[in-house]
């Protein structure tokens, strides 16, 4: 055991320290300047928020901003991202089903949500901090607010939007999972607008108004060419790359398609192996997809099989292109692969999201006046009234957690699972006085137990005394 102790602080020396072991301690900042550079992520632009007390929201990102991770939780600011232990599995189940680039299980809405209009407005996101390179990047409806510098005196902006949903709201639309799923994950975000998502047994038994989702996501025709200009038919289960950063060409057959529409592209049936593969051999297997329509870039990566933390298996890719306006010319991307080796690819398809200023304010407006009317809110308790046109949800942002419970007009009620991560609760028609409260699952049995505990550690003495 001794010599398996000493092997092994042996080998994370050389990790650490060495060139031929990778030398992790070079990535590293100096001791003592993390504080700083959390303090600085956003640029002070924390400074400039609104308090506007009862009338909670959020601050995001873009897809460019990678390195924010944990830094909202030590500005006390409302964000999106989250890491590691602080991540709730609900809201990765939320972020897998509606495909978000940047999804890992350790950090599911990191990167803006790949600037998502209708998932950073369903999440309440008012505002966004970014670098002012990254201002291409801003969903639609976002506009810059505030031009900023940090302490090394490079350029941030802050955007705003007037169009983000509120916190809480009543919704009377309701559709089951079961039938959510069954759309592509462009339709699933396109639902949220008008529609809370239930759990299918919660469906059945709430008198609500069924919906009937009409999808207002077109798919447009293509052509895919290789670096050679000769055409890729799909589905190929043997693409073999053999030198870095290989190219496709996307070619849309009808590019006047996507004016005042957002539009994305996603690679279904996705595998990858190297070249030689061998058994015997530790060999990759990450690889990054870019895409670009010549105005940004959006990439997402497959991580390696060896990474112990933020494995997964991308069979599928999404990647979010943007508004496109009638000033634009697009009609090509080009789609680039890193790493050689054999891909597999079933299937690319391309979508288009209608988009429209005026019918996002009026979205917005009247999720604004059926809004829970909040008299308190804090870390654990919410407290506030709606009024319902009948028997409806109030849906919140408030990551779903069994910890949550709720009360209507006195009434015990059970919070709800809607819009597959969040909290919600069953209202009454009329007026609704509403209490959600928070405590941490099996706290008191916990410390119950652990009373316990510290009582029986004494009984053998006493019996031994006796």
């Amino acid at each position: 055991m001794l010599g398996i102790i000493m092997i092994n602080m042996a080998a994370n020396a050389m990790y650490y320290y060495y060139p031929f072991g990778m030398d992790a301690m070079d990535g590293s900042i100096p001791y003592g300047t993390a504080e700083e550079e959390y303090q600085q992520v956003l640029a002070d632009g924390q400074d400039y928020l609104p308090d506007r007390g009862m009338d909670p929201y959020r601050v995001g990102v873009t897809s460019q901003d990678n390195h924010v991770r944990n830094q909202f939780l030590y500005l006390d600011v409302m964000g999106l991202n989250s890491y590691l232990s602080v991540t709730n599995g609900n809201i990765t189940d939320f972020a897998r089903t509606i495909e978000t680039a940047g999804f890992q299980v350790i950090q599911p809405l990191r990167n803006g949500v790949d600037d998502r209009r209708i998932a950073n407005h369903l999440l309440g996101v008012d505002y966004i901090i970014t670098e002012a390179e990254n201002e291409s990047f801003l969903p639609f409806g976002y506009e810059v607010l505030e031009e900023l510098k940090n302490n090394q005196n490079e350029d941030y902006i802050l955007a705003e939007t007037p169009n983000a949903y509120p916190f809480a709201y009543a919704i009377g639309n309701a559709l089951p999972e079961q039938a959510f799923l069954e759309l592509n994950a462009v339709e699933r975000e396109a639902a949220f607008v008008e529609n809370v998502i239930l759990e299918d047994s919660v469906f059945q038994t709430l008198p609500l108004e069924k919906s009937f989702v009409e999808s207002p996501v077109k798919e447009l025709d293509y052509e895919v060419m290789d670096d050679g200009s000769e055409p890729v038919s799909l589905p190929d289960s043997d693409i073999r790359i053999q030198k870095e950063h290989t190219e496709f060409t996307l070619i849309l057959e009808e590019p006047e398609e996507l004016i005042d529409h957002e539009w994305f592209i996603r690679f279904e049936g996705l595998d990858y192996h190297p070249l030689d593969e061998s058994p015997w051999l530790r060999q990759s297997t990450n690889y990054r997809l870019s895409v670009t329509d010549g105005q940004q870039v959006k990439s997402i990566y497959q991580s390696d099989k060896y990474s112990f933390s933020s494995y997964f298996h991308r069979e599928h890719m999404l990647f979010n292109m943007g508004h496109v306006a009638e000033t634009d010319d697009i009609d090509q991307v080009q789609i680039t692969v890193d790493r050689p080796g054999v891909y597999s690819l079933d299937d690319i398809s391309v979508y288009a999201l209608p988009v429209s200023a005026q019918e996002d304010e009026r979205i917005a407006d009247e999720k604004n006046e059926r809004a829970l009317d909040i008299d308190l809110f804090s870390n654990d308790r919410i407290e506030g009234n709606v009024d319902a046109d009948a028997n409806e949800i109030l849906v919140t942002s408030i990551p779903f957690s069994a910890g949550w419970s709720a009360t209507v007009n006195g009434e015990q009620r059970d919070a709800l699972k809607t819009n597959v991560g969040f909290v919600g609760v069953s209202l009454d028609e009329g007026e609704n006085s509403i209490e959600l409260t928070y405590r941490t699952p099996y706290l008191l049995l916990g410390l119950a137990l652990s009373l316990l505990g510290i009582i029986l550690a004494f009984v053998p003495k006493k019996i031994g005394q006796n």
